[in-house]
């Protein structure tokens, strides 16, 4: 027991435990001479002075264990038959037999200490690694993001230039529309002028004609006496489309003449002179319906019985009737005989052969510009097509 107290005292708490000096109970309750101490009777409350026996229940008893893990265990357990430290010095009493299993713990707590400490290595390893692969890939991505940056930065460059160079070209373009709206606008305007003066003539002389007594006004009568206002055409004009023409008026001056009732009887003036059509009425389509074929026969009327037989003929009498209506259609004015037909048609499809060398040449399609601004678009397409080629 002296020697595992000795062992206890140089490995654990030799300086508290001076075999010089009297002992202090590690709580600090007690003050016993150190004859006291490890000798089976427990003094101190908290077992402290007897480390090598069982005597106080609170006590803890040490294991060296060489060769494997040192260890504490309570007082009492010490020498009650069982062996608590691997090598046996927990027992001492006549009659145990703990036998010394350190060193098979060891080497087994050492194997596995190893393991543990290769696989915390390899772990490691896989981590170092892991840790460089993400090194390099969050540097390559910096560089692809460093690389994107600069190409955006190129792009937003040139953006700007192109955008530059398209304000440049379309301040004249713009101005050239500009000069093309207004002098289309002013073309407008004179063409709409000049309709206006025109219709303005036309009025004031179509009143000057029918002013017949030169009062400055157009009245039944007046009217009444061109037969340009007779409306149904039955050859005379009677009052009411007097009436019509002036508005429902007895007369009109000459400015309400312009205004209103000329609109309406121009028309009729065009009608007069051939040069205005107006659209067939119901009746007009009712008697075209209606009319009569003409006879046959060139204008002779056929005497055509639905009772009578049809005269049937024999070979030679309608070779006979089929040259006689040939010469009667060669008599006909502006009709072409068949022989001359068939060389003119030889005629047109040599003129029309697809295989023909002489090519007609294509006629070149005008331009809708003049020549200032055909010239600036022909301009500004071949700066934005070579600025375009130096992009790539």
């Amino acid at each position: 027991m002296f020697i595992i107290f000795n062992l206890f005292l140089i490995s654990s708490g030799a300086a508290l435990y001076d075999p010089q000096k009297d002992f202090s109970c590690l709580d600090g309750s007690k003050l016993i001479p150190f004859s006291f101490v490890n000798d089976d009777y427990c003094d101190c409350a908290d077992g402290s002075d007897e480390p090598g026996t069982s005597a106080c229940s609170r006590g803890s008893f040490y294991c060296q264990n060489a060769g494997h893990i040192s260890t504490f265990i309570p007082s009492s357990r010490v020498n009650d038959g069982i062996c608590d430290c691997c090598d046996g010095s927990d027992e001492t009493s006549p009659g145990s037999h703990c036998t010394n299993t350190c060193d098979e713990l060891g080497r087994a707590a050492r194997e596995a200490a190893e393991a543990h400490a290769r696989l915390l290595k390899e772990g490691f390893s896989k981590r170092q690694g892991m840790s460089e692969e993400g090194s390099r890939t969050r540097k390559e991505r910096e560089q692809e993001k460093a690389r994107l940056e600069a190409e955006r930065r190129r792009l937003e460059a040139l953006k700007e230039e192109k955008a530059k160079v398209k304000e440049e070209l379309e301040i004249p373009e713009k101005e050239a529309l500009e000069r093309i709206r207004i002098a289309e606008e002013e073309a407008t305007r004179k063409r709409e002028e000049e309709e206006s003066a025109k219709e303005h003539s036309e009025a004031e002389s179509t009143f000057a004609l029918l002013d017949s007594n030169g009062d400055g006004k157009i009245d039944i009568a007046e009217i009444q006496s061109r037969q340009t206002f007779d409306k149904n055409k039955d050859g005379v004009v009677d009052s009411e489309e007097a009436h019509f023409f002036l508005n429902l008026e007895e007369e009109l001056e000459k400015e309400e003449w312009i205004k209103s009732a000329w609109p309406v009887a121009k028309p009729f003036f065009l009608m007069e002179q051939g040069m205005f059509k107006p659209p067939p009425t119901s009746e007009d389509t009712e008697e075209v319906e209606h009319e009569e074929p003409l006879p046959l026969g060139g204008g002779q009327e056929a005497n055509v019985n639905p009772e009578e037989p049809i005269k049937e003929y024999g070979d030679d009498e309608v070779e006979e009737l089929l040259q006689k209506e040939s010469k009667q259609k060669e008599d006909l004015p502006g009709v072409v005989p068949e022989e001359e037909e068939e060389e003119q048609m030889e005629d047109d499809e040599e003129e029309e052969d697809p295989h023909s060398t002489q090519q007609v040449p294509p006629v070149p399609e005008p331009s809708k510009y003049d020549e200032e601004t055909q010239r600036l678009v022909d301009r500004t397409f071949q700066l934005m097509t070579s600025s375009t080629l130096s992009t790539y």
